[in-house]
């Protein structure tokens, strides 16, 4: 069986409320990184989870996926303090474009044809 690698295009992602200035994208994610983001995602969501893991959890997902125009991270583990104590709204956001990213009709279709 041959895989053939299809090429997704990132997506620009706003974080108005960290920085307007910065550039932000959501970087297509291959199969692996997608199940690690999910394995993110549940630890987030699981209240059963104390708040400091849980914001792991979201930190850990928004540094996977969030890169800059040049396609390097846009966060570090430096950055980890101040995500906490800045607006919710862009790591909601995060969790939102990458889920629903990671099944669009039109991307099956697309590999289908290749």
């Amino acid at each position: 069986m041959l895989i053939r690698h299809v090429k997704k295009e990132r997506t620009e992602f706003d974080i108005h409320e960290w920085n307007g200035a910065v550039s932000a994208y959501v970087k297509p994610l291959t199969t692996f990184e997608a199940l690690v983001f999910n394995d993110y995602a549940r630890d987030f969501f699981d209240r059963g989870k104390s708040c400091e893991e849980r914001f792991d959890a979201a930190f850990q997902a928004a540094k996977m996926v969030l890169i800059d125009e040049n396609g390097a991270p846009l966060l570090t583990d430096d950055d980890a303090e101040a995500v906490k104590y800045a607006d919710f709204a862009p790591i909601f956001r995060v969790f939102n474009a990458v889920l629903s990213e990671t099944a669009k009709d039109d991307d099956v279709e697309s590999a289908k044809k290749n």
